[in-house]
C-alpha cells in the first residue's frame, strides 16, 4: 500500500479520533484544503480549520481504514509531495 504521509489527502473522507479540543473528536467530513498548520473538513454544518498538531484522522483508502496523525503531516503539502517523487 502506498505511503500516506506522501500522498495527497485532500478530497478524502476523515474522521477525527483524536484532538486536544474536545469539540472537534467525531467531526467528520471530506477534506477540502490543506496548509502547513491546518486541514480543512467540508462537514454538513460547514467547514471546520484543524491544526495538524492537535489531531489525529482516520482515512479509509483502498478499502482500509488508515489512522493519521496529523502532526506529521506538518509541512506544506506540495512540498510534502515532491519528497516522495
Amino acid at each position: 500500500m502506498r505511503e500516506i504521509l506522501k500522498d495527497e489527502i485532500i478530497g478524502l473522507d476523515a474522521e477525527v479520533i483524536e484532538a486536544a479540543n474536545k469539540d472537534n473528536l467525531g467531526l467528520k467530513g471530506r477534506i477540502v484544503d490543506e496548509t502547513k498548520n491546518t486541514i480543512t473538513l467540508l462537514t454538513p454544518t460547514g467547514e471546520k480549520k484543524l491544526v495538524k498538531n492537535d489531531v489525529s484522522i482516520i482515512v479509509e483508502i483502498e478499502g482500509k481504514k488508515i489512522k493519521i496523525e496529523c502532526a506529521k503531516l506538518a509541512s506544506r503539502p506540495e512540498e510534502r509531495i515532491k519528497k516522495s517523487r
